[in-house]
C-alpha cells in the first residue's frame, strides 16, 4: 500500500511539473510578444495607434485565418516549433539546508524553445520591414526577466519573476527550412528564427525534509 501511494503521488508531482511548465511557456511567450509590440510601435510611425502587429499563434493556420486573398495574416507570427532540454544546465543542486533541516526540491529543468518569427503580409516590402524589426529588437536586448520588462504586464507574477530568457537567432540549411514549412503545411513566408534558453523554472514546493546529518560516527571495520 505504502509503495501504491507513493507512485501516486509521484505521478501527482509529475502532471503537477508539467502544467507549470506549460504555464511558463505560454507566459515567456506573452511577454515577448508585448515587448516586441512596444518596440514596433515606438520606432515605426505606420504602427502608432493601431492594432498591435505581432501576435502569438500558429503559422500553419496562416492560410485558413488570413485576412487577404492570398491568405496573409497581415501579422507577426510567433509560433514555437520544438522545445528541448538544455542538459547542460542539469546539474543544479536539489536540496537546500534551512538550519538543522534539509530541504529537497524538484530541481529547475532548462528548456531551448525554438521559436519561429514568421512576417505573413501581403506586401513583401512591408514584410521584410517588419522582419528586419524584429532583427533590430532581438539584436539590442536579447536577455529578458521582469526586471528589464517592467511594461510586460506580469510585475505581479511570481513565476515570471524567476524567469530569464536569453535569446540567439538559429539558422537553417536549405534542407531545414524545407523540412520546417513542409511540416507546418503552409506557404513559406518571410521569417526568423531564434533559439530561446528559459532558465530557472522549478517548482515552488518542496519533495521532502529530513534531519541535516552534521556528522558519522561508530563505523565499523
Amino acid at each position: 500500500m505504502d509503495k501504491l501511494l507513493g507512485l501516486l503521488n509521484l505521478k501527482r508531482e509529475g502532471l503537477l511539473l508539467i502544467c507549470n511548465y506549460k504555464g511558463m511557456i505560454s507566459k515567456a511567450l506573452t511577454l515577448l510578444v508585448r515587448e516586441l509590440n512596444d518596440y514596433i510601435n515606438t520606432v515605426d510611425i505606420d504602427s502608432a495607434n493601431r492594432p498591435d502587429v505581432v501576435e502569438l499563434g500558429n503559422i500553419a493556420l496562416a492560410e485558413n485565418s488570413g485576412n487577404t486573398n492570398n491568405g496573409a495574416m497581415e501579422k507577426l507570427v510567433l509560433s514555437l516549433v520544438n522545445i528541448e532540454e538544455e542538459k547542460r544546465l542539469k546539474n543544479s543542486p536539489t536540496y537546500i539546508k534551512n538550519g538543522n533541516q534539509t530541504e529537497y526540491i524538484n530541481p529547475p529543468i532548462n528548456l531551448n524553445l525554438y521559436l519561429l518569427f514568421s512576417s505573413s503580409f501581403d506586401n513583401y516590402t512591408t514584410a521584410l520591414r517588419r522582419l528586419s524589426q524584429v532583427i533590430e529588437f532581438f539584436q539590442g536586448k536579447y536577455v529578458f526577466t521582469l526586471a528589464n520588462s517592467p511594461n510586460s504586464g506580469f510585475s505581479n507574477d511570481a513565476q515570471v519573476a524567476g524567469m530569464k530568457l536569453i535569446l540567439d537567432i538559429h539558422t537553417l540549411n536549405f534542407e531545414q527550412i524545407n523540412d520546417l514549412w513542409g511540416s507546418l503545411g503552409s506557404k513559406q513566408v518571410p521569417f526568423v528564427m531564434y533559439r530561446t534558453r528559459l532558465v530557472m523554472i522549478r517548482r515552488d514546493s518542496l519533495s521532502a525534509t529530513s534531519p541535516s546529518i552534521e556528522e558519522v560516527s561508530g563505523i565499523a571495520n
